[in-house]
């Protein structure tokens, strides 16, 4: 882990803080992407891993990804 990148604990209370203070109103999209990635950082963590910088970003268009179609089948449904 390079020193300009945070501990699993950090990222987590950073994650868990950002849940609180987003409106699930205002902010759904972003809320799910959060949470997204606290599960995501969490099973990294599981595995004995940390959350880097880098692997945040290379997993971002795989979590847009899913935000995306999950949205799209909800609005399918409605």
């Amino acid at each position: 882990m390079s020193q300009n990148d945070l501990s699993n604990k950090d990222f987590h209370e950073i994650l868990e803080n950002l849940l609180e203070v987003l409106s699930p109103e205002d902010s759904p999209i972003t809320r799910q992407w959060v949470r997204l990635m606290l599960s995501e950082s969490q099973g990294l963590a599981n595995a004995g891993q940390e959350m880097t910088v880098k692997r945040m970003i290379s997993t971002l268009p795989v979590t847009l990804a899913k935000i995306e179609k999950d949205n799209t089948r909800n609005a399918k449904n409605s």
